[in-house]
């Protein structure tokens, strides 16, 4: 059920969301604050079809959290929540994805910061958001970096370490 909004509009109602290991998500939210809008974009292209799979079973939370932050309007979050209504979650997940990369740079912020706080029940989100925060540590070489160099230039920066 939507909850009126003050311009008498329905909007969504609050996501609920588990908040266990907090220490976790601080730590990925902080993470998040330090990445700028270019890198979103890349992890999101770079992810898209994991990101789609790994997302299925909380799209519709996912969706709410992006509609009650103002990223998706009552009628992109219906879409995506009528797709779940027909049993097609795969897309639904593709169609917030796409949603999403349409909107810009605030959205996919707030798509990753959505995808942290519903973490905990998805395992393989979990395992993505874990992957992406240790190739992106300042101790390691990019990952963007690594996958956009090719082979030749791999090798040669290979053999000069």
């Amino acid at each position: 059920m939507m909850a009126e909004d003050s311009s008498g509009g329905e909007s969504p109602p609050p996501p609920k969301i588990m908040r266990t290991d907090t220490d976790s998500n601080s730590t990925i939210f902080e993470f998040l604050t330090t990445v700028d809008e270019f890198q979103l974009f890349q992890w999101t292209n770079l992810y898209c079809d994991r990101l789609t799979q790994a997302i299925e079973e909380e799209v519709e939370e996912i969706s709410s959290l992006l509609a009650y932050d103002k990223h998706f309007s009552k009628q992109e979050h219906q879409k995506v929540c009528e797709l779940v209504e027909k049993g097609n979650r795969k897309g639904s997940s593709k169609l917030l994805i796409t949603l999403v990369l349409e909107k810009g740079s605030q959205a996919r912020k707030g798509m990753w910061e959505a995808f942290v706080k519903v973490r905990q029940r998805l395992p393989k989100l979990d395992k993505i958001l874990k992957e992406v925060q240790e190739l992106e540590s300042p101790e390691s070489d990019s990952v963007l970096y690594r996958i956009c160099m090719s082979p030749l230039a791999i090798a040669e920066h290979s053999d000069s370490d």
